[in-house]
């Protein structure tokens, strides 16, 4: 049984969701219809329900930051997408009603697990984005993810207690409680160490916030054509791009310039 306190401290942070949601909401949608919010309340009180306020809020306040920085991020991937929390809350820039997408295909009422959301950024911000957030927020404790793969990969490698660990491109360990076991530093960085990456709480449940080269090279181009041509603004309709896609011309296209996707398209057509 939940005491009366811990109740109410529910209680006020999911007001304070649904607040940094309508904002969101009215800035993203000048014309709020009853779709609308019949879609925010479903969503936001699947969320309570799941106890998922906690990890929204944290993504908004990583968004806060990022858009502090005036990052170029990407639309959003993977089911993110697929979430008007997530679009109001500017974590995806697509609408998912606009575009039909189905938001238990990002949470199921009936799921245990958090919710995959992933923030792409710039290289070379994450560790800037990172100390900004324990600036605007002392209450977050912040950890790089050290872990042992089960095969080998191209990640960046880390020796502690004479064992080989690979650090974690991209997963952070964000909590509101110091982690007091597990961790250490190594070169100013607090580091938590994941042994047992299938069962392992923390490593199941970091924040991925993905550096890519791809956004700095857009960021340069947006700054040289100037902000009518930001890659927010680019329709989603341009025939001239589905024409690169059905050619297979995706060699500097991020997650589709590998052969077997170039062969779909290319059939698919």
């Amino acid at each position: 049984m939940l005491n009366a306190l811990t109740i109410e401290i529910m209680e006020n942070k999911f007001e304070h969701l649904k607040q940094l949601v309508y904002e969101g909401a009215k800035n993203k949608m000048p014309d709020i219809n009853d779709v609308v919010l019949d879609r925010i309340s479903y969503e936001l009180n699947t969320i309570k329900k799941l106890d998922f306020i906690d990890y929204f809020i944290l993504y908004s306040r990583i968004i806060e930051v990022c858009n502090e920085f005036k990052l170029l991020r990407s639309y959003g991937r993977g089911s993110a997408p697929n979430s008007i929390v997530n679009y109001c809350l500017d974590i995806t820039n697509i609408n998912p009603i606009e575009e039909n997408l189905i938001f238990e295909r990002f949470i199921h009422p009936t799921q245990k697990q958090l919710p995959d959301i992933d923030i792409d950024i710039p290289k070379g911000w994450q560790k800037k984005v990172i100390e900004k957030l324990k600036q605007n927020y002392p209450e977050y404790y912040t950890y790089s993810i050290a872990f042992l793969p089960k095969s080998e990969n191209d990640y960046e490698a880390i020796a502690y207690n004479n064992v080989n660990y690979k650090i974690h491109p991209c997963g952070i360990a964000i909590t509101t409680q110091e982690i007091g076991y597990s961790t250490f530093q190594f070169s100013g960085q607090d580091f938590y160490l994941a042994n047992d990456i299938q069962n392992d709480p923390y490593y199941y449940d970091k924040i991925d916030i993905l550096e890519l080269y791809y956004l700095n090279r857009l960021q340069l181009i947006a700054n040289e054509v100037g902000n009518n041509y930001h890659p927010y603004k680019l329709p989603l309709t341009d025939k001239k791009v589905f024409k690169l896609f059905v050619e297979g011309n995706l060699e500097n296209i991020f997650q589709f310039n590998v052969h077997s996707l170039k062969s779909i398209l290319q059939n698919f057509r």
